[in-house]
């Protein structure tokens, strides 16, 4: 979606912004600390906070248009994004660091003959947080030129987390410099699994409400239980396709084909829709983004809870199969050997990715083997983290900013270019 940002040569020296100063290396990492208190884990800045910082987006924002609406929005998906994660078991979102950012987790590139800036500011789940997060990286990519603002947030779950086959989340929006264009809006749940193989997934994840109370993950031994819940359950969410079902017949918005051929390949199961930008229509796409995040958050907590429930039940088995064995030894064997290793939360999610749920009206061609859905999913990941380079906008970016710095900025965003808090860094 790339493609709508103009990449031609559109101001002279002279009327190019002035340049920001040099992001600070990674030495220096006080330098845009947000303000929080000593022992409280690292929080991801708001755009608002880390683009005003760079004059251009400075500039946009004071303006009020729809690119300021736009970071706005995307602040708000992070923010529930983050309150989903918080919720299924007490993760946060921080800054995490690459190769090419600062001390905060951001790059900024400039093209090379100006008029247009690139911001990405990474983050991975907080340090401190307990273990076990099904989040692996995630980005805010915002990108500026004459023809508008682009911008994109995306959730990366890890392949081999606790959740292997729960999508990822992804939030685009174009907003054109063209005053009361309608905003490009982008919303995907980005599947894990073929959803040509395995129609069940798609039953699961799209066209099936989510649970209205998942079970919360089995608490750890001697943690206190959780507190009770007084307030009546919430209204019960819509399926992802009723959601998007509904504002296909809202007249704010108009639904919007890709003349891409790449992006209709990853996108079968995403929402592509024009939106007035008014502000009826602002209010309609807060309201899309804030469900269609909530039905992913019910998913995710739902798909922690059986991950954590199949993990006790292999365990048990496991038990139970030493014990039978022991038992069935006469007095002077040796006793059994104890299993080498206790399951682990990816091994019991896979036993429960075989579940009928995922198999039913899987083709024979398919195979039915959910150990091969599972065995193939890392590499379906990896074609959405690494989608930008097949955009049909990379290589015109390429020319305009160079193959170095959208190199740094692709392998930013799809986390290949991570390294830890104490590591060296641009």
């Amino acid at each position: 979606m790339l493609r709508a940002i103009d990449t031609r040569r559109t101001a002279t020296a002279a009327q190019r912004p002035p340049r920001a100063p040099a992001p600070p290396r990674r030495g220096a990492r006080d330098a845009f600390k947000p303000a929080r208190a000593p022992d409280a884990p690292p929080a991801m800045l708001r755009p608002e906070e880390s683009l005003r910082l760079i004059p251009e987006f400075a500039s946009a924002l004071d303006a009020g248009g729809a690119a300021a609406f736009a970071v706005a929005a995307h602040a708000r998906f992070a923010a529930e994004a983050g309150a989903c994660l918080a919720a299924a078991g007490g993760w946060g979102l921080a800054p995490a660091w690459t190769r090419f950012s600062d001390g905060e987790g951001r790059l900024v590139q400039r093209s090379r003959e100006g008029g247009m800036v690139l911001h990405c500011q990474t983050f991975s789940a907080a340090p401190s947080g307990p273990p076990g997060c099904p989040l692996d990286w995630g980005h805010q990519s915002f990108a500026l030129g004459p023809a508008g603002a682009y911008s994109k947030t995306a959730l990366w779950l890890s392949p081999g987390g606790p959740c292997p086959l729960t999508p990822h989340i992804e939030l685009e929006l174009f907003a054109p410099a063209a005053e009361g264009a309608p905003l490009l809006f982008y919303f995907s749940l980005d599947p894990r699994a073929s959803t040509a193989l395995y129609p069940a997934y798609v039953d699961r994840y799209y066209t099936s409400p989510p649970p209205q109370t998942p079970a919360r993950p089995a608490a750890q031994p001697g943690a206190p239980p959780p507190p009770p819940r007084p307030a009546p359950p919430p209204p019960r969410l819509p399926s992802w396709a009723q959601l998007e079902a509904a504002r296909a017949g809202d007249a704010l918005f108009s639904r919007f084909a890709s003349p891409s051929f790449h992006v209709r390949a990853f996108a079968a199961t995403a929402m592509l829709f024009n939106v007035d930008s008014g502000p009826e229509g602002r209010a309609a796409l807060l309201d899309t983004v804030g469900q269609g995040t909530a039905v992913w958050g019910a998913w995710l907590a739902a798909d922690l809870a059986a991950a954590a429930a199949a993990l006790s039940d292999a365990a048990g088995q496991q038990q139970g199969a030493a014990a039978a064995a022991a038992a069935a030894q006469p007095p002077a064997a040796a006793p059994a050997s104890t299993p080498q290793h206790s399951p682990s939360p990816a091994e019991a999610a896979a036993a429960a990715a075989a579940n009928a749920w995922l198999l039913a009206g899987a083709p024979s061609e398919a195979g039915g083997l959910g150990a091969a859905l599972l065995a193939e999913a890392p590499a379906l990941d990896a074609a959405h983290r690494r989608f930008p380079r097949r955009e049909a906008s990379a290589a015109a970016m390429a020319a305009a900013f160079g193959g170095a710095a959208m190199e740094a900025w692709w392998a930013s965003v799809d986390g290949s270019a991570r390294v830890g808090p104490g590591e060296g860094g641009a």
